[in-house]
């Protein structure tokens, strides 16, 4: 209950983005462009890494010197108000200095596109909602991949069964006919690993509308953009860290350990959309689409 004690405490103030504590050290507080740093909420480290390993406990995950690292999505009410939160959590021996935690959050359902782009190009992002091809959408930390992502959700497939794969439990299931699947790391036994690949071969059988995997990090959700678009789920969305649209298949191939090619293939030939985003306004800083002449830009 102390970290839900605390993003209470915290998050009460509705400006505020993400708290970033470094231990016993400080905490950095992040409001859009302004920071503050603040004292440390916890006294001594090992205070913190219990609140740490209870939080990880409560969502069936393992966080100890061997699995130094686990992060997940929490639901709070702040106020009168249901929230919606990302926490990630490193413990030493990996973090040197002691214990580092993040608790970003997330405007999931509260957001719409206006506050991502200006009013001409509602319409245009509307229309690729629509396109029966993969969506990218890359960016930055903080630039509001994911957030984008779901106020699109919600204007293109809130009554669709869409089907959210993730390997990090993160976006909420916002429509009735939404369905979730995530993959399980084994126990302190060895035993119950249940991979991504796995929960995405129980997704194929689930009839989706609609896949979104989140946030592309490792080979794990890679491969499973790849399986998706090949086995005729184009309509496949996605978000991850890509520094331009020429990058974004040597990006793909470097994060799926495979060859470049293949993905600038795949990528042509799905006509895929990327929308890349930054942390100005507008958010949205261009849209790019995959043809056989390489990445075209429709806007801005």
């Amino acid at each position: 209950m102390f970290l839900q004690n605390l993003l209470s405490s915290y998050f009460r103030d509705p400006a505020l983005d993400e708290v970033l504590i470094n231990g016993c050290d400080q905490a950095l507080l992040l409001s859009g462009a302004q920071r503050r740093i603040e004292s440390s909420p916890f006294s001594s480290t090992q205070t913190m890494i219990e609140a740490c390993q209870n939080l990880a406990f409560m969502q069936n995950l393992r966080l100890d010197p061997l699995m130094p690292a686990a992060g997940g999505a929490l639901e709070l009410m702040i106020g009168a108000r249901s929230e919606h939160f990302r926490w990630h959590c490193v413990l030493p021996p990996v973090s040197r200095d002691g214990p580092l935690l993040s608790l970003r959050r997330h405007r999931l359902a509260v957001l719409d596109l206006e506050d991502f782009v200006t009013s001409f190009m509602i319409t245009l992002l509307d229309t690729i909602s629509q396109h029966p091809g993969p969506l990218l959408i890359a960016g930055p930390t903080g630039a509001g991949k994911t957030s984008l992502m779901m106020a699109l959700l919600q204007r293109a497939a809130l009554d669709l069964r869409v089907a959210i794969l993730e390997q990090l439990a993160e976006l909420p299931r916002l429509g009735p006919g939404w369905i979730r699947l995530q993959a399980q790391a084994a126990d302190l036994g060895g035993s119950g690993a249940f991979s991504l690949s796995q929960s995405f071969d129980e997704l194929l059988r689930l009839r989706p509308d609609r896949i979104v995997i989140g946030e592309l990090r490792q080979k794990e959700e890679a491969r499973a953009l790849r399986r998706a678009v090949l086995a005729g789920h184009g309509s496949v969305w996605v978000t991850l860290h890509a520094a331009t649209p020429e990058a974004l298949a040597a990006r793909l191939a470097d994060l799926a350990d495979e060859d470049v090619q293949l993905w600038q293939s795949l990528l042509e030939e799905q006509k895929a959309h990327l929308i890349v985003m930054g942390r100005g306004f507008p958010r949205v800083q261009g849209i790019w689409q995959f043809t056989e002449n390489g990445p075209m830009k429709k806007a801005p």
